[in-house]
């Protein structure tokens, strides 16, 4: 059991602190913001391994700042620093403008457009007629949302 083990402050020190590397160069690899809450717990037992506090208390506070860190923060960071992740094949032609190819009918599925050279089911809260100009303003899936 871990609270029986006998290393000496510096060993155990140093024993964190390789943790706090390899969760660190983990983190790197795989960047979900896991990994580093890791690597901040096990700097935080080697520092109580440091000031020569009991082995228990160092993996109980390992455990707890491995557990409340990511609870607290990981959101937060995800926002800020996450990015959005892959991009939709629809996000590159939001405000970009198409031609109405099959008339666009608020109550009524099947209306057409061609935008980008490429052909997309889209929708209106306006009918559109054939030929007329429409500018893509969101997606709903795979169909685009447009207006004149």
């Amino acid at each position: 059991m871990l609270t029986n083990l006998t290393f000496d402050g510096h060993t155990a020190a140093l024993a964190w602190i390789g943790l706090a590397i390899l969760a660190t160069v983990g983190e790197w690899g795989i960047t979900n913001f896991i990994f580093i809450f890791v690597a901040a717990a096990a700097f935080l037992a080697a520092l109580l391994a440091w000031m020569g506090l009991r082995m228990s208390i160092q993996v109980t506070a390992f455990a707890a700042c491995s557990w409340i860190l990511p609870v607290l923060l990981r959101a937060e960071l995800m926002r800020r620093f996450g990015g959005r992740g892959v991009p939709s094949r629809t996000d590159r032609l939001l405000g970009l403008v198409g031609e109405v190819t099959r008339r666009i009918e608020p109550s009524q599925a099947g209306g057409r457009i061609v935008v980008s050279g490429q052909d997309w089911a889209a929708q209106s809260a306006q009918v559109i007629e054939v030929g007329e100009p429409v500018t893509v303003i969101a997606a709903d899936g795979i169909v685009l949302d447009v207006r004149r």
